[in-house]
């Protein structure tokens, strides 16, 4: 079944791709999503840019190595691939010089987020930890 995926307002839109995550995870097929509102940033872009752009994704390459920064993205449970993360997000975690700074800064947030909740996405424990 085909979906369209709305929302009031989209920051790194990760809401909206958790939904769109969920819905194929099922079965279902995304054509679309709106929202009322985004955001934009120097760092993140636009938050209207849901999926990885070509150009983020040979940013990582090139920063982090993509074997690398899947298997750290995995280990630390931001997400199981790459193609999880929203454009905002990668190109957040692109604004981190190295995967040990990511680490650093996300390790006493996603135990202490962990303790909190025993059933949480990876999403949500990036969203979390991000806070």
């Amino acid at each position: 079944q085909d979906y369209i995926v709305v929302d009031d307002v989209i920051t790194s839109g990760s809401t909206v791709q958790a939904l769109r995550l969920f819905l194929e995870s099922n079965g279902g097929r995304v054509v679309a999503f709106s929202a009322m509102a985004g955001s934009f940033s120097i760092i993140t872009g636009s938050s209207l840019e849901i999926n990885l752009t070509k150009e983020t994704i040979n940013a990582l390459d090139t920063k982090f190595g993509l074997n690398a920064f899947a298997s750290f993205i995995r280990q630390v449970g931001i997400a199981q691939a790459p193609e999880e993360l929203t454009n905002s997000q990668a190109r957040y975690l692109l604004s981190f010089g190295k995967l040990d700074t990511i680490r650093a800064r996300l390790t006493p947030q996603l135990h202490q987020f962990r303790f909190q909740t025993t059933r949480s996405s990876p999403q949500n424990q990036m969203t979390m930890a991000f806070a």
